[in-house]
């Protein structure tokens, strides 16, 4: 059984789709995959019943600000956004355990600090599939 730690992660991003670049410093990163629920309960059902239905994705990276990773965080200053970004979120940079979407960035948070290095942080969303290939 392997174990994996938040060192090994990383992120790759394109911002029009192509081939994922490795963003560099990043801190952390996070994502949730939320189903939607219907309830399907009947009358005269005794107990209640209910079934999935869409899917959708929602997450943050955490990154220290160094000027190469320009891109990623300038991504939310774009109005027209298609929703083609690819994003791709390891867990090891050693294998290919990774999630893989589409998305958008929708927020973006800036912070420098007069005693530590400027912090970044962007909350994305999914456009359509997620692969998860973990």
């Amino acid at each position: 059984m392997a174990y994996y730690y938040g060192y090994q992660g990383s992120v790759k991003f394109n911002s029009t789709g192509g081939a994922a670049a490795t963003l560099v410093q990043i801190t952390d990163w996070s994502m949730s995959v939320e189903k939607q629920v219907y309830e399907t309960t009947q009358i005269n059902d005794t107990y209640s019943k209910k079934c999935g239905g869409l899917i959708s994705g929602s997450g943050t990276v955490n990154l220290i600000y160094t000027g190469d990773n320009n891109t990623f965080i300038e991504a939310v200053n774009t109005s027209s956004d298609d929703g083609t970004a690819l994003f791709e979120l390891y867990l090891s940079q050693a294998d290919t355990k990774r999630i893989v979407f589409n998305g958008i960035i929708t927020n973006a948070s800036y912070s420098a600090a007069v005693d530590d290095v400027s912090k970044m942080s962007c909350d994305f969303v999914t456009n359509g599939t997620i692969t998860l290939d973990l």
